[in-house]
């Protein structure tokens, strides 16, 4: 991962022989001995949350990825969305602009309790080109489901709603390997061997705005974001609806990114009465906030925002 010019470059490509003995347990428990290669991603878990409704979401990057006749077999790169969900057995919506080395598909993926099953797709699209390119979901429900790519509509689903599970969803950028097989590319290992330079996603950019007449909401006051170290303690008091948003009527959301990577037992409740409770599952799916004016067990970040 490197910047350059304001770029931020999501690279994959083959590890040396110190970046391998790096990364690569000493007992080879994971990943069935060494790790061969590098590859980056970026998400905004605990960031920048969206909430799909009836009033359309567009989520965009400007981004380009590197030439189709350059990429080892086994390039895995995407732009997706996901819903906020525990990291096991999900239930919520997945939306990729999903790729092989040698183009792009528009899928929609959706998890019901650790089951998926994938509902629409369509491609593959010629954007592997080395070229900055400008890619756009829209996402609403009660309408159609788009991907548009510099301005141009290139597939929509009919009367697909983007938020079947009515959740918050975040987003993704991907620059993968895929040791396996996906749109009918296999991953050649030889290939990624012998690249000098592997390959890439570059991202000038990434926003996500809603069309003109919705209304935008600022908190009147400031509710500070909380930083929990592991196993200790800390304390979040949210103001009421009202004194925070100037509405008592709104739905809000307060969000934990979970870091844990261990469990002592202990029974983890996930409710604040009277308002909604969402954690995105980082590391395991344990450890979060005990109520309202509880505390985090976890190494967490709570953060509130508002659904419009």
């Amino acid at each position: 991962m490197s910047v350059s010019g304001s770029v931020l470059r999501l690279g994959a490509r083959k590890a040396t022989a110190r970046e391998q003995a790096f990364l690569t347990p000493t007992d080879r428990s994971n990943t069935e001995g060494v790790r061969p290669h590098l590859s980056a991603m970026i998400h905004t878990a605990g960031v920048f949350p969206y909430y799909p409704t009836t009033n359309a979401v567009i989520i965009e990057i400007r981004a380009r990825f590197s030439p189709r006749l350059t990429n080892p077999a086994g390039f895995h790169p995407a732009f997706w969305t996901y819903s906020v969900a525990p990291v096991l057995n999900p239930t919520g919506n997945e939306w990729d602009l999903e790729c092989n080395s040698q183009g792009m598909h528009f899928s929609n993926i959706v998890h019901t309790s650790g089951s998926i099953s994938t509902n629409n797709s369509a491609g593959p699209f010629d954007y592997m080109d080395g070229t900055f390119h400008v890619f756009s979901f829209v996402f609403r429900n009660g309408g159609n489901t788009q991907l548009y790519v510099d301005g141009d509509l290139r597939s929509q689903f009919a009367g697909v709603d983007s938020n079947t599970k009515n959740m918050p969803s975040f987003v993704l950028l991907t620059s993968h390997i895929f040791n396996n097989t996906f749109a009918g590319e296999a991953y050649d290992a030889a290939a990624w061997a012998n690249s000098a330079t592997g390959a890439y996603l570059d991202v000038d950019w990434i926003r996500g705005w809603r069309t003109a007449g919705v209304k935008h909401w600022k908190p009147l006051v400031s509710v500070a974001d909380l930083n929990v170290d592991y196993d200790g303690k800390g304390e979040i008091v949210l103001p009421s609806a009202k004194a925070l948003w100037g509405d008592a009527s709104v739905t809000e959301f307060v969000q934990v990114v979970q870091l844990r990577t261990g469990y002592d037992g202990a029974d983890d409740v996930y409710a604040i009465p009277g308002r909604n409770f969402v954690r995105y599952g980082v590391a395991q799916d344990q450890g979060g906030l005990h109520s309202r004016q509880g505390q985090c067990r976890a190494v967490s970040c709570c953060r509130l925002w508002l659904q419009t």
